[in-house]
Order: structure tokens, then sequence, then C-alpha cells
């Protein structure tokens, strides 16, 4: 008999049979499914238009106060247009360099401590 570890088992009530499942055959499975779910994973309505280069146009036209407003559109926009634009655009660059000198600041801000006491310092 074939040693199944680690597994699980369920209990069927009515006709009292245990069914074991592999934990590993389990997450092969799961993990074939999250593979195919990524590989069929549909378009949205802005990805279809910065792939025809339509998109900015779009955005000037029906949603400009939406995208001066709305940070996280904002970054869905920009995204869209980073993947699948042939040609970058200032703004978009700016808007990436943007995020970068913030994060970039953030981490200055958070190990400023370490670094008032000079610990990274060699000594």
């Amino acid at each position: 008999m074939r040693k199944i570890w680690p597994a699980f088992f369920y209990q069927n009530l009515c006709d009292r049979t245990i069914l074991f499942f592999d934990l590993g055959e389990l997450l092969t499975k799961l993990s074939k499914l999250l593979r195919i779910k990524d590989q069929i994973k549909p378009k949205t309505y802005i990805e279809e238009l910065a792939e025809l280069g339509l998109l900015e146009i779009y955005v000037n036209d029906f949603l400009r106060n939406k995208f001066e407003t709305d940070e996280e559109f904002k970054q869905r926009i920009y995204d869209a247009l980073l993947k699948y634009e042939k040609s970058l655009n200032t703004d978009v660059e700016v808007f990436f360099m943007e995020k970068m000198v913030e994060s970039l600041g953030y981490f200055l801000e958070f190990t400023r401590e370490c670094r008032t006491r000079s610990l990274f310092d060699p000594k």
C-alpha cells in the first residue's frame, strides 16, 4: 500500500468510507488551476484601450476628473500604459519616479535612527 503522508481524511457518514487525499497531489492540482486562471484572465477595458493606443485620449475626454482625484485609478491607468504602450510618455516616467522617490524617502526616514547611531559605519 502506498504511504500517504501528510494526508487528510474525510469520513463519509452515509456509507462509512474514508477517502484519503495526498497533500502533494492537492497542491499540484491547485498550482495548475492557478496557472490556468492567470492565463485566461481577461483584459480590462483600460488594458484594451492602452493596447490600441487610445487610453490617453479616452481618459482625457471622459475620465479627467477621476484621473486627477483618485490616486488608485491613476495608478491603474499608468500601469496599463507602462505595460501596453509601445512608447512611454513623460507623464508615466515622472509618475513612477515620484513613487520611487517617495519610497526612498520613507526608507531614509525609517533608517534615520540607525544612521544617527552610526550602526551602518564599519569600525
